[in-house]
């Protein structure tokens, strides 16, 4: 039974967007939607003297009335990389992790969701996991119906017949409907280890960056796989 996971490209988003993709054999990005102003496209939050520090990768002329796909990143951002060896220069895996987030910016193809969708691919592979990874857009270039008929439309698409959401989705999809469709819809129930980091007290809710700064890629696939899953319609668990 094939499962499928759908969401936007972020950038180096947070470790429960990795458990979300682990969790599916296959991920779609969503790159088709439009761009949330102010949300997690291309911000997220680093540790940095103590605390959260929020960044933002520059992307030129955001609209929220253009797709993902259809914004720019500005070049190579170097602030952020030296935001980033300011942070983390005495990290166990500072190095490894710097050339990994550097080589990912510097992509030539300025398209925010090719290097969003990098950035995810790249971590899972650093850390020795392998998932299959489609864009919305190549497979299905009719974007106009949205919600839960699109993501239907997804699954069909691609035959999987388990969905595997983000637990937030839970007030927007009806079971019923995948039901209909011969569907099982699941929600994912991550669980976040606390790990060592610069501070005493533990910064939860980072971006993958830190994670992968303190810990070993064997560690963090390990984290990866610190998930459940949870079927709303208990017959129909797979």
């Amino acid at each position: 039974m094939k499962k499928l996971a759908v969401m936007q490209p972020y950038c180096f988003p947070y470790l429960g967007y990795f458990q979300l993709a682990c969790a599916a054999d296959e991920f779609v990005f969503l790159d088709d939607v439009n761009f949330i102003k102010g949300g997690y496209i291309n911000r997220n939050n680093i540790l940095a003297d103590g605390q959260a520090h929020r960044f933002a990768l520059p992307v030129h002329d955001i609209s929220s009335f253009r797709s993902i796909r259809d914004h720019r990143y500005l070049d190579t951002p170097r602030k952020f990389m030296d935001l980033l060896r300011h942070a983390y220069r005495r990290a166990p895996f500072f190095d490894e992790v710097q050339a990994l987030v550097s080589r990912v910016l510097a992509s030539p193809d300025r398209s925010v969701a090719t290097i969003n969708s990098l950035s995810v691919m790249a971590t899972l592979d650093y850390v020795g996991v392998q998932r299959r990874f489609v864009a919305s857009s190549d497979i299905d270039p009719d974007p106009r119906v949205g919600g839960e008929q699109r993501v239907i439309r997804l699954c069909e698409h691609r035959q999987a017949s388990i969905y595997v959401n983000a637990a937030g989705g839970r007030e927007l999809y009806d079971p019923a409907h995948f039901e209909t469709k011969g569907i099982v819809l699941g929600f994912i129930q991550p669980r976040f280890p606390q790990y060592r980091q610069s501070v005493s007290a533990f910064v939860p809710g980072l971006s993958i960056i830190d994670v992968l700064m303190w810990n070993a890629p064997e560690q963090v696939a390990d984290m990866l796989k610190d998930y459940s899953i949870d079927y709303p319609t208990p017959e129909r668990r797979p």
